[in-house]
């Protein structure tokens, strides 16, 4: 049965018309042509444009596609009334479309937006369209209050972001409605029509322009409208009465009666992303840099900075907070303050490097998290940020947690500390995300940092403490590199992940390894045979081990990055088998807006990965297992999974618990024993039971099956030593947890029973 979608369009007081001329229109996107979507069908990554006006060489109408993404804008699958396939692009208030002033150009006279839209919530603020580029002007339309408005602002209008614009009409919901932005510069005048009919005539204060264009939030890629969006044309003149009401005739006749399409498939599944940080809570405008850690009782820290009053770098205040999470990361607790230098209004430090004392000490941020296994305590590493006459003085700092992060060390002054440790020239930085501690090789014990030297050209390593802390060395610098992270390769190695500072080339991830523990590096390279480069947008990124042939059935390094070259999108786990030679499994998380990250293992064996996800400023957990990733070619062992299912991350971490050979529940069956059966390892009560039930006119055996368990049923005379057991039957594996039955025949002499599982050989 088709949906039919409300269409308020019986304003226009004209016939349908022909479709315009391509040549006569600057850019125009419809959603019956040139709309893209991912291999799920759904998530829009193009709008191509189909107007050819004021194109050349350089300017080429291909430039005027959206295809920058923020978000998941999603495809809405519609039937137009003559049966022929359409739709519409839906926003949900965090994603956008656009194109850069660069490639779209821009508007300076005058111009006519028409589009055909469907306001779903017109209560928060939600820009249709506006200007990519603040530098200039903006050119804007947004519904806010349950009302439209409009609006032009000059060049460089950075502070009008979200600013209001003049109110034109009311903003009705869930109808499909035709509207009209008509911009004369001459006359300083923006018209709003709505299914023809004037909402209002506004004056501007200036000209402006529309530099680029961006469709479903504002300049800032923010206050995203809520709203389905389904043919937007722009021209680069405004529109005199004839030629409007052609083309608003044309769309409504085109999309009145359009209804949901029959044939759509289905949507796709979702990723269940968790949001640990979000821009605008707990005090801080934002959140960046994120720092994910398992601690030895399998509880998870996500480490952030709290941005204040912009989410800009250092030396914008920052604070260094934590949450934690006791249930592998699907709830977490409240924003803990770590080091607090962003609110601390007032703080001085001394900078040595810079030969500066008694600085405003206005940051801390850029973290990193390290796990001591051999005593349980956790390590950061950060960056500690003053401020002179608007210039960034940075050192390095350190404070750890005997107790999973409830409360944390005084600080460590790295450099005072460990005299020659910083490098000469340029800023010497934390690479955020993830520190380790080697397990293997002549090194094992030792405790690993990332970090690099920010200068021109860059430089990146590692520092690296054979005390548990007590002291660190700074190994030898990678040139070319900017924010690194480390995992240990099978024997001892390290391979080294890099951003891009200054090497030679760009757009790929950069990787080195190191067989001393870090103290000297091999030569940077990109070839990662499969993928033969890893594409990447100069961003930080992660290399993480997750298992070794040492504690499982085979050798993982997990990668995470932005896995594009053209921005920072397209957030993809990688797996490689062979220590980092090759990537073969590419898992994309994320196809919009993703940029730093940092990787886990959950205490129950899954990747757990905390990334920067649109809209800006925001930090989202995801868990997937093994199995996820690969689409089924590979999993842990069959143990660690059902283990991982069974016990609390805390007693996941603890073996007199969840080891094969322990015997939680005092029930005489050890969980390797209790895992072969089915039953539950923490439960006395749960045992392998195999009753004799009447059934109609006979009897028949009954037994609890569990999916993916095979069994078998034994029949023997006597128990005496030596009757001995015969088969009865097999039972092969469920597809899911059920009761089983086996009929059986009534005799007059004495039969025993009894149930195996694994199914007998």
């Amino acid at each position: 049965m088709l949906r039919f979608l409300p269409l308020l369009l019986a304003a226009l007081p004209f016939l349908a018309r022909a479709q315009p001329d391509p040549a006569t229109v600057y850019a125009w996107y419809r959603g019956d042509a040139g709309l893209s979507a991912l291999t799920d069908q759904f998530t829009i990554n193009n709008w191509t444009n189909l107007g050819t006006a004021a194109t050349n060489p350089t300017l080429t109408a291909a430039k005027r596609n959206l295809n920058r993404i923020v978000g998941a804008p999603q495809k809405v699958w519609l039937q137009l009334s003559n049966g022929a396939p359409a739709a519409a692009v839906a926003f949900d208030g965090n994603d956008a479309v656009w194109a850069a002033s660069a490639d779209f150009g821009t508007l300076s006279g005058n111009r006519t937006v028409l589009a055909v839209v469907r306001v779903v919530n017109a209560t928060p603020q939600g820009f249709l369209f506006d200007s990519s580029s603040y530098t200039v002007g903006l050119t804007r339309a947004q519904v806010k209050g349950g009302n439209w408005q409009v609006a032009v602002y000059g060049g460089g209008a950075n502070g009008s972001a979200t600013a209001p614009g003049s109110v034109t009409a009311s903003a009705a919901t869930n109808v499909w409605r035709v509207h009209a932005f008509v911009v004369s510069t001459n006359e300083l005048r923006f018209r709003h029509f709505i299914n023809g009919v004037e909402g209002a005539d506004v004056t501007n204060a200036v000209a402006g322009a529309l530099g680029g264009l961006i469709v479903g939030a504002n300049a800032s890629a923010a206050a995203g409208i809520r709203a389905e969006v389904a043919e937007l044309l722009v021209f680069n003149e405004a529109l005199p009465v004839g030629p409007r009401t052609n083309v608003e005739a044309y769309l409504t006749a085109k999309w009145a009666d359009v209804v949901s399409d029959p044939n759509a498939p289905a949507p796709p599944v979702l990723p269940n992303f968790i949001r640990v940080f979000e821009a605008g809570t707990d005090g801080y405008t934002c959140f960046r840099i994120p720092a994910l850690l398992t601690t030895a009782s399998g509880t998870l820290i996500a480490m952030s900075d709290g941005r204040i009053g912009s989410c800009g770098d250092i030396p914008t205040p920052l604070d260094l907070v934590i949450k934690r999470s006791f249930d592998n990361g699907n709830t977490w607790g409240p924003v803990q303050v770590v080091t607090g230098y962003g609110t601390a209004q007032g703080d001085v430090d001394d900078y040595p490097a810079y030969g500066l004392t008694n600085v405003s000490r206005v940051s801390a941020g850029d973290a990193a998290l390290l796990l001591d296994r051999t005593n349980g305590r956790i390590w950061t590493l950060y960056d500690n940020g003053g401020v002179v006459s608007g210039a960034r003085k940075i050192k390095l700092e350190m404070k750890y947690s005997d107790d999973d992060g409830v409360t944390w060390s005084p600080r460590i002054d790295v450099e005072a500390a460990n005299p020659g440790i910083r490098p000469s020239g340029g800023e010497f930085l934390a690479g955020p995300g993830n520190g380790i501690q080697m397990s293997e090789g002549p090194h094992a014990g030792r405790l690993i940092f990332p970090v690099y030297r920010y200068a021109s050209p860059s430089s990146a390593g590692v520092i690296y403490s054979d005390d548990h802390g007590a002291t660190w060395q700074r190994g030898a610098l990678i040139t070319g590199g900017g924010e690194i992270q480390v995992a240990e390769t099978a024997g001892g190695g390290l391979l080294a992940s890099m951003r891009d500072n200054h090497f030679a080339w760009n757009g790929v991830r950069t990787f080195a390894r190191s067989t001393d523990g870090g103290v000297t590096w091999g030569a940077a390279y990109t070839n990662t045979i499969i993928p033969p480069t890893m594409p990447d947008p100069a961003c930080q990124g992660n290399v993480y081990r997750l298992t070794t042939t040492n504690d499982s059935n085979a050798s993982r390094l997990i990668h995470a990055n932005a896995a594009s070259a053209a921005g920072r999108v397209n957030m993809t786990l990688r797996v490689s088998y062979d220590e980092g030679v090759t990537w073969p499994v590419s898992n994309q998380v994320y196809a919009a807006g993703s940029a730093y990250s940092s990787v886990t293992r959950c205490a129950n064996g899954d990747v757990g990965l905390l990334f920067e996800k649109d809209p800006y400023g925001n930090l989202d957990f995801i868990r997937r297992s093994i199995t996820e990733i690969t689409g089924g070619a590979d999993s842990l062992p069959a143990y660690d999974v059902w283990a991982g299912q069974r016990f609390t991350p805390a007693q996941l971490m603890n073996p007199a618990i969840s080891g094969r050979g322990a015997d939680p529940d005092d029930d005489g069956r050890t969980n390797a024993e209790e895992f072969f059966s089915g039953t539950d390892p923490l439960s006395a009560a749960s045992v392998l039971r195999l009753e004799l039930q009447p059934a109609g006119e006979g009897v028949e055996l009954r037994f609890q099956a569990v999916s993916n368990r095979s069994y078998t049923v034994q029949q023997t005379a006597a128990l005496e030593a030596g009757g001995g057991w015969t088969r009865l039957a097999d039972f092969t594996p469920p597809g899911t947890t059920t009761t089983l039955a086996l009929p059986v025949t009534v005799t007059n002499g004495p039969r025993f029973f009894r149930l195996t599982t694994p199914q007998l050989p």
